[in-house]
């Protein structure tokens, strides 16, 4: 079997002449340092999703809030009220990472000609989820009082 010529050029651009075995030899090596680097990629993304399950966001303590809670009397008109003003604005957030701004952009942004007594009904069910899990032990609370 005859030995190939490859020329193969550096990160410098210097240009090598290399047998067919050695540039073999390279890729395998490239190969496996990248399935390695792709194992390490993967139990990252691993650890992360683990780490994301640990955290407790205001969506999946009112899960946990359903659950705990399903015979309250008001429960449909409280899914009601997360579902149309909490979930898009505070679903992804964790309780400790909201601020009195974003109370204060719910209030006249997003519930904008909304009566006042429904304002206060969507802020009292937000206290609510985020003192459960408080008592819970789930998750710390904001900084501020609701």
């Amino acid at each position: 079997m005859a030995r190939e010529k490859i020329y193969e050029t550096d990160d410098q651009g210097v240009h090598y002449i290399v047998t067919t075995d050695s540039a073999n030899g390279r890729r395998a090596e490239a190969e496996s340092s990248s399935r390695a680097e792709m194992g390490t990629i993967r139990r990252t993304r691993t650890e992360a999703s683990s780490w994301a399950d640990d955290q407790w966001t205001v969506a999946r303590l009112w899960d946990e809030y359903q659950t705990a809670n399903p015979a309250l009397k008001g429960m449909s008109v409280y899914r009601a009220i997360f579902n149309a003003h909490l979930s898009r604005s505070f679903g992804g957030m964790q309780p400790a990472e909201i601020s009195p701004f974003d109370l204060d952009r719910l209030k006249l942004d997003e519930m904008k000609g909304r009566s006042p007594k429904s304002i206060a009904n969507a802020l009292e069910l937000l206290r609510r989820i985020i003192n459960f899990g408080i008592r819970r032990g789930l998750c710390p609370g904001p900084r501020f009082t609701i």
